[in-house]
């Protein structure tokens, strides 16, 4: 059985406490999507890595894994 796994953006956003709530009013989208992608639940959206990676001000490659 495969369980999700955390982004490594979960981390950046916990490290600076920055809630899935602010996230999603950044990125447009609710907090329960963002938690969902966040906790692996959902791939994401090309448009998510990309708003994630501005609103953080960080590399893609930092934020997400490739599989």
């Amino acid at each position: 059985m495969n369980l999700p796994r955390p982004l490594p953006a979960k981390a950046v956003l916990v490290m600076q406490r920055i809630t899935q709530r602010r996230v999603g009013i950044a990125l447009g989208m609710s907090e329960l999507t963002v938690g969902r992608v966040l906790n692996g639940y959902e791939k994401p959206s090309p448009r998510f890595r990309a708003g994630l990676a501005k609103f953080l001000g960080r590399p893609e490659r930092e934020l997400f894994r490739d599989e």
